[in-house]
């Protein structure tokens, strides 16, 4: 449902610190992930989003957990069937049957084959594309549009398998979310994708050929400084005459994973403000100790941005100049000599 409690934030944003769409766009150096790259994922019950549009607020907070799970993006050689897609860069596995490669390209982040599981019917085999697959176009702004088609050839069980279709995408919203675990909406760019595709596969032995309907719907909302997306909903079917296997649910991911979690303790009372920031923000703290501490300032994916060292007898604030920095979450964080530590997250929107 739409947050109402937000929609005096967003339209703060957008009078006060001139959010553009542009703030929003995904970039191939702030989303495609690298290798080693581990990301929680919490899982539950499918929800229906809201509709999408130009700066919108949408609360997602009120879901319950079922159950969590760890994505790994690894490199490829760790799979048996790497010898299959020799283009492929990154293999992404959350601990199932199911693999899929991808390559980052000029085009953006294409998905080279997968290997799949039909319940019922065929287990864990690998399957490629004539062509990969443009499962995210990058650069990604606000209304971009994006098709690809999907075709290729496979063996499953010593049978031949045609797998024919479609994969449609649109970048339809762009704001602020709210998901469990974040005390602050997170800015986000979320795309709607949509796989059609049917598999026909003819087992030896059997004197017709068995089709499968395959359907995905995914809506994600991504951050411009998380490698995944921050929160997504799924439904997916494969269905044949023989079985049905659908899987609906949302996900949404861990705030540790995103290192925007505030610690429990707080020795130095770190506050920011205004928040969020266009020009510059203020970083105030008290000083528990004597001794000199640092205060070091992270973007989203963990890069020092800031780094000072701050006597024990100085003012205790620092205003920082942000108007250079990208739109997107940042967190300072001040540690002492003796390993005390507080931090605090930050938002930055021009």
């Amino acid at each position: 449902m739409e947050m109402n409690r937000y929609a005096a934030f967003t339209c703060t944003l957008a009078l006060t610190f001139s959010a553009s769409a542009q703030d929003f766009s995904l970039t191939t150096s702030s989303t495609v992930p690298a290798v080693g790259t581990d990301v929680l994922m919490h899982r539950g019950a499918f929800t229906a989003v809201p509709a999408g549009g130009a700066d919108v607020a949408h609360d997602l907070t009120g879901l319950t957990e079922t159950s969590s799970s760890t994505y790994h993006w690894t490199a490829t050689s760790l799979s048996p069937n790497a010898g299959m897609f020799p283009s492929a860069n990154l293999l992404l596995n959350n601990g199932g049957p199911d693999t899929i490669f991808y390559k980052t390209s000029a085009l953006g982040f294409e998905r080279v084959g997968e290997t799949r599981t039909i319940d019922l019917l065929f287990a864990n085999f690998p399957a490629g594309f004539t062509d990969p697959v443009l499962e995210l176009p990058l650069p990604l702004a606000y209304n971009d549009t994006w098709t690809d088609g999907i075709a290729g050839t496979f063996d499953v069980d010593g049978s031949t398998g045609i797998r024919v279709g479609s994969l449609s995408g649109i970048a339809d919203a762009y704001g602020y979310v709210s998901i469990p675990g974040y005390a602050t909406p997170l800015p986000m760019l979320r795309t709607t994708t949509t796989v059609n595709e049917s598999i026909t596969i003819t087992p030896s032995g059997i004197p017709f050929p068995i089709g499968v309907t395959h359907k995905r719907i995914e809506v994600a909302y991504r951050t411009p400084f998380s490698k995944m997306p921050v929160f997504r909903t799924v439904t997916d079917s494969l269905i044949s005459a023989f079985a049905t296997q659908v899987s609906n649910y949302s996900e949404w991911m861990d705030a540790v994973t995103v290192g925007i979690r505030e610690a429990q303790a707080d020795p130095f009372s770190l506050t920011a403000f205004p928040n969020p920031a266009d020009a510059a923000v203020v970083i105030a703290f008290d000083m528990p100790n004597a001794g000199s501490t640092t205060l070091t300032v992270m973007d989203g994916r963990g890069t020092v941005v800031m780094n000072k060292v701050i006597g024990a007898h100085s003012d205790m604030r620092r205003t920082v100049d942000v108007k250079t920095w990208p739109s997107g979450i940042y967190q300072a964080v001040m540690t002492s000599a003796d390993g005390s530590r507080s931090t605090k997250r930050f938002l930055v929107a021009h």
